[in-house]
């Protein structure tokens, strides 16, 4: 599972969350159309993607690519990202 802890979050204001491979390849179940979006503020904020919370079926290194979207994401401050294990 991975969480975040991020202020300035809203409708205007959003994370991106994809998982890629060592290559930056996109990781099809966790990236794209299948991304996860945070919108909500906060310490420990679960990233969901469309299959859920908990990453599954990757046997290789990944890597998580963040991006800020939206009108205001220059609002958007990230403090951490926690890779926690089920």
């Amino acid at each position: 599972q991975l969480v975040v802890n991020a202020d300035g979050l809203s409708p205007d204001a959003w994370l991106r969350v994809e998982l890629v491979d060592e290559l930056e390849h996109p990781i099809p179940s966790y990236s794209g159309n299948n991304a996860a979006k945070i919108t909500q503020s906060g310490v420990e904020v679960q990233v969901r993607w469309p299959e859920g919370k908990t990453i599954r079926g990757i046997e290789k290194r990944l890597r998580i690519r963040v991006t800020f979207e939206g009108p205001r994401r220059d609002q958007i401050r990230l403090y951490a990202l926690y890779l926690e294990a089920e």
